[in-house]
């Protein structure tokens, strides 16, 4: 009786024993089933990846620029240089010096007095000065013709007659003109223009 009660207890363990290892097991196998809290599903890396060396899908969509707008640098390229001069700026110069130098030529007939001589160079001063302030405007205005450079230098021409007009009404005097070493200088400077321009009128 006793052997047979021994007998029952110990299948009885051996069968709680199984129970127990295999819900052991199912827990276990339950467990490596699971991802990882809040990590990612296992190709959850790959599918973020793109192709090795390959640029993301809009990658070359959001490089390009809207169409029919120019490039980021159209508008510098379209720019002179920085600091380059005007097209006329050399004869500009030329006329501002002559310009100067009559100005300051009239302003010297204030002190030397008041002879018929010198009324006449004082206009023909004047006269000069206007002829003098339209080259300039045309100048200034940009000129890229031949036929604009002549009509510049028939205009400065027309300056360069003042000045001999002065030195001629003292000659006729016979006297000698105070005037004579303005209007030499002012001459060369209108001769000097108007090389200047017959030269920039052959590149044109």
């Amino acid at each position: 009786m006793a052997n047979g009660q021994q007998t029952s207890f110990s299948l009885a363990f051996v069968a709680l024993a199984m129970i127990l290892s295999a819900g052991e097991a199912n827990v276990r196998r339950e467990l490596e089933a699971q991802p990882p809290s809040g990590g990612a599903p296992p190709d959850a890396n790959l599918e973020a990846q793109s192709p090795s060396g390959g640029a993301p899908p809009d990658a070359n969509l959001e490089a390009q620029p809207p169409s029919g707008s120019a490039p980021p640098d159209a508008n510098l390229e379209a720019q002179p240089p920085s600091g380059s001069a005007p097209p006329n700026a050399n004869l500009e110069a030329s006329l501002q010096e002559m310009l100067g130098a009559s100005e300051r030529a009239k302003e010297k007939v204030l002190v030397v007095g008041n002879s018929q001589m010198v009324k006449e160079c004082n206009k023909t001063y004047g006269d000069a000065i206007d002829h003098l302030n339209k080259a300039l405007a045309l100048a200034h205005g940009g000129i890229k013709t031949p036929q604009g450079f002549a009509e510049l230098e028939t205009i400065v021409k027309e300056a360069m007659k003042d000045y001999e007009e002065c030195d001629r009404v003292f000659a006729v005097a016979t006297r000698p003109s105070p005037f004579v070493i303005n209007d030499t200088y002012l001459k060369s400077l209108a001769s000097k223009f108007n090389s200047m321009a017959e030269a920039d009128a052959q590149q044109t």
